[in-house]
């Protein structure tokens, strides 16, 4: 490919999401949207369940052999930017971290008189409560749920992807810069697009005849939305429109005026007035879910 651009305004893209199942499961969902030079929607490549475990038959895992999953003609090589956007935590509460890498006499001792469960360091990190507050979505303990099982595997997924590829970002662990990475992984939470801040909009995008009765690559697809999401609101590229989005009822949320914007860490003090000096701490240790902001033109 000549004269590569790893930009968003003119490159080539390719999105995939990914609902990450269990290490042994049948319950992973790809699916992905490629755009061309000029910013337009070339394809949206279905979303289908898979077992990783079965189909790739112990192979090393790799993004290419995830795509190909999708498309067994597609290559990674011909895109010039690359977002893979992950349902699955791929950090755990720096709290809990602390609770068993401590020697037993020093692990912290527990958080008394909690209001609500959602506050609990130990089981959520930042991030999980900043978006089940702002979406009011129910949110899930990546140290104590099963999404243990799906964050490992995501981890040791995306390790693998990084070995082959030493400069892929993952924000906030390490660092994106749209226009100058070419490959980034972000956490997604589906959830908050059926939201109802969100639901008009994704229904937009992912209209009821396209979803079908796979759940999980239903997920998968809106993990890929969000992949389109982060990357549109990073760069600013169709800005004032969403591209997947075609002409909706001015009175859809959001209407076709707003600008794409991504929750970001450096922004948690507009987000949560109240987050501790120890909150923003721990950022950078636990993770943050890229979910869709607005910013009104």
């Amino acid at each position: 490919m000549i004269d590569r651009d790893t930009g968003t305004r003119v490159g080539r893209r390719l999105y995939i999401g990914w609902d990450v199942g269990g290490w042994l499961g049948k319950t992973d969902g790809l699916a992905a949207y490629t755009f061309g030079h000029s910013g337009t929607l070339l394809r949206q490549i279905p979303g289908r369940t898979v077992s990783l475990w079965k189909e790739l038959e112990g192979q090393r895992w790799s993004l290419e052999r995830l795509l190909r999953l999708l498309d067994p003609m597609a290559t990674l090589d011909r895109f010039d930017r690359v977002v893979l956007a992950v349902n699955a935590p791929l950090g755990v509460p720096a709290r809990f971290t602390q609770a068993i890498q401590a020697d037993i006499a020093r692990v912290p001792e527990p958080e008394y008189a909690l209001e609500r469960f959602a506050d609990w360091r130990l089981a959520y990190r930042v991030t999980d409560r900043l978006v089940a507050k702002r979406f009011d979505v129910k949110p899930l303990s990546p140290s104590l749920d099963r999404l243990t099982n799906n964050g490992t595997k995501a981890r040791a997924a995306l390790a693998e992807v990084i070995r082959e590829n030493p400069q892929m970002a993952v924000p906030p662990f390490r660092p994106d810069v749209p226009g100058q990475t070419r490959m980034a992984a972000i956490e997604v939470h589906p959830a908050v697009w059926w939201s109802e801040k969100w639901i008009n909009f994704t229904s937009a995008c992912i209209p009821e005849s396209q979803r079908g009765d796979d759940a999980n690559a239903l997920d998968a697809t809106v993990c890929a939305l969000n992949a389109v999401w982060y990357d549109v609101a990073a760069t600013g590229i169709a800005r004032g429109r969403f591209p997947l989005l075609p002409p909706v009822d001015p009175g859809a949320t959001p209407a076709p005026e707003i600008v794409a914007k991504n929750m970001t860490p450096d922004l948690l003090r507009e987000y949560e007035p109240e987050a501790s000096e120890e909150d923003r701490a721990a950022i950078a240790q636990e993770g943050w879910i890229w979910a869709p902001d607005l910013l009104r033109s």
